[in-house]
């Protein structure tokens, strides 16, 4: 028997809820734009790392720019991050303005 939570398993617990699957599914019927924009509506920001990682966008900032130009309002966040070699390096997080 499987002890994780429903919502692991992907059991709907309510008819409002999708399973992973669904989740997934409809992700990919979205193209790359509505993807970053699905992605900053639901989370705090985007870094290109994560763009490609996630949603296979290799350039973020395209479709930054893109959402801009359909009116949405997206700042750029400078951020220090620490890659795999420990060194520092500047990178941009993208996020909605509320």
């Amino acid at each position: 028997m499987d002890s994780r939570p429903d919502e692991l398993r992907g059991v709907v617990g309510t008819e409002n809820e999708k399973t992973k699957a669904q989740v997934q599914k409809e992700v990919m019927n979205m193209g790359q734009n509505e993807r970053v924009l699905r992605h900053l509506k639901r989370y705090a920001g985007i870094t290109t790392l994560t763009a490609y990682e996630k949603y296979g966008v290799t350039r973020l900032s395209a479709r930054i720019w893109d959402l801009r130009n359909n009116g949405y309002d997206i700042v750029s966040v400078p951020k220090q991050v620490v890659n795999r070699f420990g060194e520092r390096c500047d990178v941009v997080e993208y996020r909605l303005k509320k």
